[in-house]
C-alpha cells in the first residue's frame, strides 16, 4: 500500500544520536551509583528505547535505594543539558533529510513521535534542517502510545507507515494499525529481537539511502 501518513521516531531513526544518549545516561548515573548499577541502568535504557528520560531515571532510582540520588526531575534536567552541550555532534541518519523532502513533495503527512523531551527534539530537528512542521513533532513527557492515538484520531482513514528502531515503536505502530519499517543502523536491538516479541510483518532498512536513490 502507498502510505499517506508517515510517523517517524527521532533518535536512531532520523538522527544518529543513540550512542550519544547512552553516553549521557552513563555519565550521569556514574556520578551517583557504582558500576554494576550503572551497567544495569544502561542495559535498561538500551532495551527500552522510546521510553522517556523520566521513566528511565525512575528505574535508576528504583534500583539504587541504597544511594542518595537527586530527584527524577533534576536528573532529567541534567541529562537535557548534557545532550544540548553535545548536540553539535549529532547528524542525520543517511538519506533521512532527502527522504523527508521527497515525502513532502509528494504531499504526505509527516509526524515525529519521540521519547525525547519535546522542545529539545524540535530544536535539534530544526537545527538539522528537517523540513517537518514543528507542531507535528511530539515527545515526552506525554508517552508515545498517547501521541499515536491522537494522530490516528486526526487521520482515521489514512494508510500509515511508522519508522522506528525499538520494540516500543513497533508496538505503537500495531496500536494504530500502521505498517512498520525497522531502521537498524543506529538501533540498540536487532531484527530478531523484534521478530521474537511482536506478531507483525515488517520491513527493515539500514537507513534511508535506498528510499531516495
Amino acid at each position: 500500500m502507498r502510505s499517506q501518513l508517515h510517523i517517524f521516531d527521532c533518535d536512531g531513526v532520523l538522527i544518529l544520536s543513540n550512542r550519544l544518549k547512552t553516553q549521557c545516561f552513563n555519565e550521569i548515573a556514574s556520578k551517583f551509583v557504582p558500576k554494576n548499577l550503572v551497567n544495569q541502568f544502561v542495559d535498561f535504557h538500551k532495551t527500552n528505547g522510546g521510553l522517556s528520560r523520566w521513566e528511565k531515571f525512575e528505574y535508576l532510582k528504583d534500583i539504587s535505594t541504597d544511594f542518595d540520588l537527586p530527584s527524577v526531575d533534576s536528573l532529567s534536567e541534567e541529562f537535557a543539558s548534557l545532550v544540548d552541550a553535545k548536540s553539535y555532534t549529532i547528524s542525520p541518519i543517511p538519506g533521512a533529510l532527502e527522504y523527508v523532502e521527497k515525502l513532502t513533495k509528494e504531499s504526505a503527512t509527516i509526524y515525529v513521535v519521540s521519547g525525547g523531551e519535546q522542545s529539545q527534539v524540535r530544536r535539534i530537528l530544526m537545527n538539522l534542517k528537517f523540513n517537518i512542521d514543528r507542531e507535528r513533532v511530539f515527545g515526552s513527557p506525554t508517552n508515545k502510545f498517547n501521541h499515536f492515538k491522537n494522530i490516528r484520531n486526526k487521520h482515521q482513514f489514512s494508510d500509515a507507515m511508522t519508522y522506528g528502531d525499538s520494540l516500543l515503536d513497533a508496538k505503537c505502530a500495531i496500536s494504530i494499525k500502521s505498517e512498520f519499517t525497522f531502521v537498524y543502523e543506529d538501533s540498540d536491538i536487532s531484527r530478531k529481537d523484534l521478530e521474537d516479541n511482536i506478531s507483525l510483518e515488517f520491513s527493515s532498512i539500514k537507513n534511508f539511502n535506498n528510499l531516495v536513490a
